[in-house]
């Protein structure tokens, strides 16, 4: 009998990904107890009799640089760029940073892409990743073409079997992959076309429709040369996908950026009108949020001198959770704040002003932004350091010691836990692109320069 080779046996894909003990510290705070540390992620309970209460996480030995620290939507898991753990049941996990990137993760599953086994073919950068569960066992293995959007991120279906994935293709425009873990199947299921010299597309960050069915995720087309059209904004797209990977809806709309409502039935985006029949083209100074039918596209009414856009990189939702207000920043009786308008845009509910801080970074109003709960439309988080209870009248805080908060959404999805995360990133308070005034609701039936 002949004797078969040995054969050299061919490691896991995520060989280098190993539990460990000991790699995050735990400690609690009480309400009103000051966050006098200097890194780490922290989640406040923001209802009911615990809240102001915090637990909190950091990673022991962080090395020479503070670690930037993240979140699952969830709040299961948290993490940093070479540690992982999970915070129901007390396990870590440990990467070299030079041969794996975590590029995101859920509940149940995370992405990671294997740095040693990029390649370049015919001048685009092609990665290979490992989709697991929730256990980080792997699923499925995928080679895609690109680079990983750090502003976009990746979607993944409750249960961790399928997910989205945003990807650069070589700079030159974003496409969205369709990932199938059962079939370990990868398919671009969304490519804006090409930019011209005078136009680029950009995906903006997706949002997970209220009842698990998919995601909407808008997309923008800009000229390089704005022109007439707001921020320069030359069309804004939002596409529904549903988790099986097939596009069921497009709608158009006419703003930079668009905040879709939980339930898909309403958009909103800022912009700076132009003056009807000016010449040269002149715009307003004042910016005007547009309140749009999200199935049609159709224009439903406008606010006037208000803002949707605001905040040090502070996403998260402006719509309340269960989609029945908006969340802006207003100018009322001379003072800037916040304010909810309702969808029928029958009225302004005015938000009271968070607790004064005297540092710079608080005190100026365009960083102290308001942001929805994403369970709870009751909650508002306020510059990622306060909840106002609507329901209630109360306040709750975290008071970070050691500067301000990083760029982090402050809310879990459905824990209903104001998220905050330490050290402070790089921040410019830019000045405002247009200025505000008294805010005000108009209804019409042609809001000129807005037609979609």
């Amino acid at each position: 009998m002949p004797v078969p080779p040995t054969l050299t046996p061919v490691p896991p894909p995520l060989a280098a990904l190993r539990p460990a003990t000991g790699v995050f510290r735990e400690f609690a705070l009480d309400p009103g107890q000051p966050l006098t540390e200097e890194h780490g992620i922290f989640f406040m309970h923001a209802r009911g009799e615990g809240a102001g209460s915090i637990r909190g996480w950091q990673q022991a030995e962080p090395g020479s640089d503070a670690p930037a620290y993240r979140t699952s939507m969830e709040g299961r898991f948290v993490a940093t760029a070479n540690a992982i753990h999970d915070r129901t049941s007390g396990q870590s996990w440990v990467w070299p940073g030079e041969e794996l990137r975590l590029v995101g993760f859920s509940e149940d599953a995370a992405l990671f892409e294997l740095l040693k086994e990029q390649r370049m073919e015919a001048r685009v950068r092609t990665g290979r990743y490992v989709l697991t569960d929730g256990h980080l066992e792997e699923r499925a293995v995928f080679d895609l073409k690109g680079e990983p959007l750090p502003t976009i991120p990746a979607m993944f279906e409750p249960g961790g079997r399928r997910a989205y994935l945003a990807l650069d293709q070589n700079g030159r425009y974003p496409a969205l992959f369709h990932l199938d873990g059962a079939r370990a199947e990868a398919r671009a299921v969304l490519a804006p076309q090409q930019p011209t010299a005078l136009r680029r597309a950009l995906f903006h960050a997706p949002t997970p429709l209220a009842d698990g069915s998919g995601i909407l995720i808008p997309y923008s087309y800009w000229p390089l040369r704005p022109q007439g059209i707001g921020y320069g904004v030359f069309a804004t797209f939002v596409a529904r996908f549903g988790w099986e990977g097939v596009r069921q809806s497009v709608t158009r709309i006419r703003v930079d950026r668009a905040f879709t409502s939980p339930d898909g039935a309403y958009l909103a985006g800022e912009r700076v009108l132009h003056i009807p029949e000016s010449s040269p083209p002149a715009y307003e100074k004042t910016s005007t949020v547009i309140v749009i039918d999200g199935t049609t596209g159709r224009n439903l009414f406008r606010i006037r001198s208000a803002r949707l856009n605001y905040g040090d990189e502070l996403g998260g939702a402006r719509w309340l959770a269960d989609s029945s207000g908006l969340v802006i920043q207003s100018r009322i009786g001379g003072k800037v704040g916040y304010s909810i308008v309702d969808t029928e845009g029958s009225r302004l509910e005015p938000l009271p002003d968070p607790p004064r801080r005297s540092e710079e970074w608080f005190a100026h109003p365009d960083i102290r932004g308001g942001v929805a709960s994403p369970d709870d439309p009751a909650l508002i988080s306020f510059g990622r350091t306060d909840v106002y209870d609507r329901r209630s009248g109360r306040w709750a805080s975290m008071a970070p010691e050691a500067g301000a908060p990083a760029h982090l959404a402050p809310w879990t999805q459905t824990r209903g836990e104001m998220v905050l995360a330490l050290p402070h990133q790089p921040h410019r308070v830019l000045p405002l692109l247009a200025d505000l005034e008294e805010t005000h609701i108009e209804h019409t039936s042609s809001l000129a320069g807005t037609s979609s």
